[in-house]
């Protein structure tokens, strides 16, 4: 295992950061600045994959409007929506804007991974290492899904799936830091492939989100036919 996953290395990606705070009081922060839910579908449709949104939402109703329309944008980019990384809502603005992803990346980047491979097997591992070492033993022994590089937040295809909400592996506690965590075990995968068979998956109105959806449903059914679990892990 120590191996398999010490030659699998974490890729270091250069991306692009934003921050959105949508506060109490109805008002929206772009970068520090007064801004609208117009101006921040605007920013995130400049941005790729590789880029990435911190949000930080404290008025639910405004909070459900901003992802609505941030869902809307993502399904007509051709180069894949960038990450939104969502913050606890307990969070202060000073803590919000003092977050460093980049420090926390590259803190995972550099710690051993033999390490943390070894305290996760071991059932000593927490926070977000350990949630590192299981995406790379996941990588290392596990079956990537390949989509056809159609699907990026699973949310937009709005397929009322487990896969699109935070599920922390067993042991795995949630902090609220990254990687996310998601996955499906191999019952759930069986059940989830015999609902969607039920419902009309295209989707007409909008065809990258058509060919999502049928993507999503390959992907299960490929992992169905070797009776495995699925996965997924959001940066």
């Amino acid at each position: 295992m120590q191996e398999l996953t010490s030659a699998d290395p974490i890729d270091v990606i250069e991306r692009k950061y934003h921050w959105v705070a949508v506060l109490e009081d109805g008002s929206i922060e772009l970068d520090k600045r007064d801004a609208t839910v117009e101006q921040v579908v605007q920013v995130y449709s400049t941005l790729n994959k590789h880029d990435a949104i911190h949000f930080l939402g404290k008025n639910p109703d405004l909070v459900r409007s901003t992802y609505r329309a941030l869902g809307e944008a993502s399904a007509g980019l051709k180069n894949g929506a960038a990450k939104l990384l969502g913050h606890p809502t307990t969070m202060t603005l000073d803590e919000f804007y003092a977050y460093n992803d980049d420090d926390s990346n590259s803190a995972a980047t550099e710690a051993s991974i033999i390490d943390s491979v070894r305290s996760l097997i071991c059932g000593n591992a927490s926070g977000s290492e350990s949630r590192y070492a299981a995406e790379h033993l996941c990588r290392a022994i596990g079956h990537w899904l390949d989509d056809g590089d159609t699907l990026a937040d699973i949310a937009p295809l709005q397929l009322d799936t487990k896969l699109a909400d935070s599920r922390d592996l067993p042991n795995l506690e949630n902090d609220g830091d990254f990687p996310i965590i998601s996955y499906l075990t191999s019952k759930e995968v069986k059940k989830e492939i015999k609902r969607l068979g039920k419902i009309d998956l295209s989707y007409p109105a909008d065809d990258d989100i058509d060919a999502a959806r049928k993507a999503f449903v390959r992907c299960l059914v490929e992992a169905d036919a070797s009776n495995s679990s699925v996965v997924a892990f959001y940066r």
